[in-house]
């Protein structure tokens, strides 16, 4: 079995199931039996990844290129990094041969199609960040709920209200507002 080094990330401690740490190292930990790889460790992170410079993503980089293991399994694209500079480091990786699996994407990173359809996906991933959601700071549990969307809103709307009263990434997805109305 092909040594494996297993990445998993969450941006908050908001993140609910489907995304969540455990959730995460469950398909990859199948992923790996199915595919004949050994986990021999894990790097975990709870940390954006729309910046470059995250500890845990970069000592699991030195970790790899040293000849740590052979391989890198990561949950899903969007997991590894959503800038351009921890994703080239990524493709180096792969360029050098160490072999980089994402758990729930069907594609070969190896192959042409797979690292363009990949490429292609990090880049949407990049675009998220770059257009994120919002999410008020104060007066908010899990920022899901619809009284949790409205006080965004609210806080959005205030005139009243500053830049520091809204946080990114939340659950509401702002619009531009032109006269007429936005659907207009």
């Amino acid at each position: 079995m092909k040594p494996c080094f297993g990445y998993i990330r969450v941006s908050s401690q908001k993140q609910g199931d489907g995304v969540s740490l455990e959730a995460q190292k469950d398909a990859i930990t199948d992923f790996a039996s199915r595919e004949q790889l050994e986990i021999i460790k894990w790097f975990e992170e709870k940390e954006t990844a729309a910046k470059a410079g995250r500890t845990v993503f970069g000592q699991m980089m030195k970790e790899l290129k040293r000849g740590g293991a052979a391989g890198l399994i990561i949950h899903r694209i969007d997991r590894s990094a959503r800038n351009f500079r921890d994703w080239g480091a990524i493709g180096e990786l792969s360029d050098a041969g160490v072999d980089v699996h994402f758990a729930t994407e069907s594609l070969d990173f190896r192959s042409r199609g797979g690292r363009l359809v990949a490429d292609i996906q990090m880049a949407v991933a990049a675009d998220y960040c770059r257009n994120l959601s919002i999410e008020a700071r104060k007066g908010i549990s899990t920022g899901i709920s619809a009284a949790d969307r409205a006080r965004t809103v609210a806080v959005a709307i205030d005139p009243e209200s500053e830049a520091s009263d809204i946080v990114t990434p939340g659950h509401i997805f702002p619009l531009l507002a032109r006269d007429g109305g936005v659907l207009v």
